[in-house]
């Protein structure tokens, strides 16, 4: 016999081809799962991303509320520990900070600071410096600007 015929040869490629597909149970339990997993995952990122576009549509600007976390004595003054918290969709850049001292109306000290940016949804601590101890007076802290990043 001599060489076997091209038709020959793929008879028998295909032939195999058949049998391996006949011995292939298709995808595994464990393969079934892991893909419903995924599908499921995939789905609820694209459902967030939605409620996030649907519900944030209304936050337009940042939503930035200070609160002094606790005040601490140092070398020529107090250091006045402060936490900005931006509860609004919006990242601010440039976010000045003043604290006043006050009797009444009258201001006893002043400080500022700037904080580089907060985020959407999260909070930035800082700290101003004064001369005198807040204990004895009114103290004041608030946002007095940002800008968008």
């Amino acid at each position: 016999m001599g060489r076997p015929q091209d038709g020959d040869r793929q008879g028998a490629d295909a032939e195999q081809e058949r049998q391996d597909v006949a011995e292939d149970p298709g995808s595994t339990l464990v393969e079934r799962i892991a893909a419903f997993f995924s599908a499921l995952l995939i789905a609820a990122m694209i459902g967030l991303v939605l409620y996030q576009a649907i519900t944030g549509a209304g936050a337009r600007h940042p939503d930035l509320v200070t609160t002094v976390e606790e005040v601490l004595p140092q070398a020529g003054g107090f250091h006045v520990v402060y936490r900005v918290e931006n509860r609004g969709g919006v990242t601010a850049a440039a976010v000045r900070v003043e604290g006043t001292l006050s009797h009444g109306d009258a201001i006893a000290d002043m400080a500022e600071a700037e904080i580089d940016y907060v985020a959407a949804h999260s909070s930035h601590r800082g700290g101003l410096i004064f001369r005198d101890d807040p204990a004895d007076y009114d103290l004041r802290l608030h946002v007095t600007g940002y800008r968008r990043p």
